[in-house]
């Protein structure tokens, strides 16, 4: 009676968590630190193994046991969603987010959907990453990756002398709690003016072993210290609870080192509420019930939210969000009823498993469930262009350094470039007339690789001639620009810098620089500077940071234009097309959802914009503002005159390129004089 009294507890806990981290995908907005729960759901973990590790003897055969229950408890479920969710998706979702989601699928039945969705998102918490109804999958592939190494260690437990296992895994946890706060402590010393190591890069969301001390911590809960007092047991019960709630239900920006508050206040309430008097709090009928149920609630939330969003494609209304709260539970109870409680032996298990990995590698490719989609939106609307343009290598090569200057490849996939021919080539491409010296280079990030087809447009018309550079560059002297999940940490630094000048000294005629990138990721993301210290992030500093690289350029002679950020979306355009299309809906339905007003973009970027008019003022740079483009007496839409002028919310496709510099065009013309 007293251990079932006690696991209850651990139940109500599970439900809080659940709570949590279901409130955090239904509206990110109102509870951004929702996913704290999956903190708490390790340290759970971690304790329950180390509970099931006292009564396991460490043989070849009890381990064998304990991974087949494992396996037998959270695979059929797992395989059950991703069928289904698939399934749904089919019918739901973007195409080309369902070929994410199937790759993710695939991992998923192999235990790797968190390494899968590393190297493809990268960051948990980007636009695009909420699109995938298995993104919450990542933590399936944490756990069974935990489950195989506390297997292993168990296992090794029965032939390592006891002082020695135990010394190691004081040294892994420790280990992996400084690799999980390694940025944070880098930061930190810097400040106080410590010896650090060069460039320290951020932990992924979805990495395992920067996670194990939050399962070791389990373990710890052992070693907290026993009290008789039912007073002292309720006011440490009561501190854990809230080292829990309150980082998570936190509105404002929370620090880096809460995840270290809520996992202590989960061995807080493990502990010690027992024997307290809030043991009512967590063991009432409903959070035990949502307890019960959690595995199954975590699994079926997601795949509903994502499929919902994604078939309606507006924004739920507040009746539509409480819908979609009470729908999750309702299907969670039912999934778990009809699948988890049932616990499918491993004849009928492994099947399961073989038909959900086969659904979700045919899933890749869903081109023909959409073909009556993409043949009435994506060819008519998004024509590749075919007009690319080597650069005279054996004059452009010159001064360029490969290894150095890298190519950025995101332009060529986004905008219909039918191969990789490009890519395994010399980064620079001839803009306009060839037969011509070209004056200018245009460079910056992907957004100056999209408005390629527009300016290459407008200087055939006009009988200019420029090259475009594939790399990203910064127009912000001094300071460096972060590659998050990149083997290479930094995307520009001193070294690029000094390499492009080398370049432009090599080229002469070259003597208008175009800078055309998004304003706002690098405002805030630049926050080190060439040494990587700290960087002031403020838009004075980065003013400072821009006047030093134009007044650089104008003392080698060459003027800089710089192109002012380009209109951006809340809503994917190319979505909405294929969202219209899917349901035989005009595309001017509800242009609202792919709209930018006048006020919005001003109130966005009003500051980069006031910025560019102070240094223009000043002489040093022209600039093009494609802000003026956007009409004073209604929106700005992404679908303009029958073509579809963005790709994504921020990049323009190649008829909004054209479009784009055909109002652009006339003054870039007057200032480079041809």
């Amino acid at each position: 009676m007293a251990e079932k009294i006690f696991y209850n507890h651990i139940a109500g806990l599970r439900g809080i968590a659940i709570l949590l981290v279901i409130l955090f995908h239904l509206h990110p907005q109102t509870f951004p630190y929702g996913y704290y729960g999956v903190d708490v759901f390790l340290v759970i973990s971690g304790f329950l193994l180390f509970v099931g590790a006292s009564r396991n003897d460490g043989g070849l055969k009890a381990t064998g046991v304990f991974a087949l229950k494992k396996l037998e408890r959270i695979m059929p479920p797992v395989s059950m969603m991703v069928l289904l969710t698939m399934l749904v998706s089919i019918f739901t979702i973007d195409p080309e987010t369902i070929a994410i989601s199937s790759r993710t699928g695939r991992e998923t039945m192999l235990g790797m959907a968190n390494v899968q969705l590393d190297k493809v998102l990268g960051d948990y918490f980007a636009q695009e990453a909420t699109l995938n109804p298995l993104l919450h999958m990542w933590y399936i592939g944490v756990t069974l990756q935990v489950y195989l190494m506390f297997a292993l260690g168990n296992m090794a437990a029965r032939y390592i002398d006891r002082r020695i296992f135990m010394a190691f895994l004081w040294i892994a946890g420790v280990a992996s709690l400084l690799w999980c706060y390694s940025l944070p402590l880098h930061d930190l010393m810097q400040k106080l003016g410590l010896p650090v190591w060069k460039q320290v890069q951020g932990v992924s969301h979805y990495q395992t072993l920067p996670r194990i001390w939050e399962v070791l911590a389990g373990g710890v809960i052992f070693l907290l210290p026993q009290t008789t007092s039912r007073m002292k047991a309720t006011v440490l019960s009561l501190m854990g609870l809230l080292a829990i709630l309150v980082p998570a239900c936190m509105w404002s920006q929370a620090t880096s080192y809460c995840t270290v508050c809520v996992v202590f206040g989960t061995m807080l309430v493990i502990r010690y509420m027992p024997q307290g008097v809030l043991m009512p709090f967590l063991c009432n009928r409903f959070m035990l019930w949502l307890g019960t149920i959690s595995f199954s609630l975590y699994l079926v939330h997601m795949p509903l939210f994502v499929c919902y969003k994604g078939w309606v494609f507006v924004e739920p209304r507040m009746w539509e969000y409480c819908m979609l709260f009470v729908l999750a539970i309702l299907m969670g109870w039912g999934f778990w009823w009809a699948v988890e409680k049932r616990r499918f032996s491993i004849k009928l298990w492994i099947p399961l498993w073989i038909a959900a990995l086969v659904f979700s590698v045919i899933c890749k490719n869903t081109r023909g469930f959409y073909k009556y989609v993409y043949e009435d939106s994506d060819s008519a609307l998004l024509p590749s262009y075919n007009q690319w343009k080597l650069c005279d290598r054996g004059k452009f090569e010159k001064g360029f350094e490969r290894d150095v200057l890298l190519p950025h490849d995101g332009v060529f996939r986004m905008m219909g470039c039918p191969s990789n021919h490009f890519q395994s080539n010399l980064p620079l491409l001839s803009i306009g007339d060839s037969s011509k010296t070209p004056a200018f280079v245009l460079m910056g990030d992907s957004h100056a690789e999209s408005l390629y087809a527009g300016f290459d447009a407008v200087c055939k018309q006009q009988g200019a001639s420029g090259v475009l550079l594939s790399s990203i560059i910064t127009p912000f002297w001094n300071i460096e620009q972060p590659q998050h999940g990149s083997d290479t940490a930094y995307v520009c630094n001193r070294t690029k810098m000094l390499a492009l000048e080398k370049w432009l000294d090599s080229h002469p005629e070259l003597r208008y620089v175009v800078i055309a990138q998004k304003w706002s990721w690098r405002i805030h993301e630049d926050v080190l500077d060439w040494d990587l210290q700290p960087r002031d992030g403020s838009l004075e500093a980065h003013e400072a940071a821009l006047r030093e690289l134009l007044l650089r350029m104008k003392e080698k002679g060459r003027h800089v234009i710089l192109i002012a950020q380009l209109p951006e979306f809340d809503s994917t355009p190319r979505m909405y097309i294929r969202w219209c299309a899917r349901r035989g809906k005009s595309y001017d339905a509800n242009l609202s959802l792919i709209s930018c007003e006048k006020e919005k973009y001003q109130k966005k970027y009003g500051h980069f914009v006031s910025m560019f008019a102070k240094l223009e003022e000043e002489g040093i740079c022209s600039v093009l503002y494609p802000g003026e483009v956007i009409p004073s007496h209604r929106p700005f839409y992404a679908y303009e005159a029958g073509q579809l002028l963005y790709q994504d919310d921020n990049h323009v496709s190649v008829p909004g390129a054209i479009w784009f510099m055909e109002r652009l065009g006339p003054k870039l013309i007057k200032i480079i004089g041809q």
